[in-house]
């Protein structure tokens, strides 16, 4: 998955995995950690996982210290932003979010 604004993998300091995605069937998986973001948007939403109904999804995340905060994914443009807490640079990790591209 490629990241954008100043976000890359925190594989090297946690062991989470670099940032990715897998579709199987209908199905859309994230997984991995990144970290050091210059801003909210950490990449361009690829169109193999977009969601079909051009509806915004919100996932909850952990975040740095045993925080949380929102990631949406907001097609068609293709924006992908973490609207995290101030923990949110320091780690975010994208394990256990799916869902459905007929969303």
């Amino acid at each position: 998955m490629p990241l954008t604004n100043g976000w890359s993998s925190s594989q090297g300091a946690f062991q989470t995995g670099d940032p990715e995605y897998a579709v199987r069937g209908p199905i859309v998986y994230l997984a991995g950690s990144m970290n050091s973001g210059a801003s909210g948007r950490f990449m361009t939403m690829p169109t193999a996982i977009q969601p079909t109904t051009g509806n915004k999804l919100e996932r909850q995340v952990y975040t740095w210290a045993g925080t949380t905060g929102d990631l949406i994914l907001s097609p068609p443009t293709g924006g992908v932003l973490s609207i995290a807490t101030t923990y949110a640079q320091q780690f975010t990790s994208l394990a256990g979010i799916q869902y459905p591209r007929n969303s």
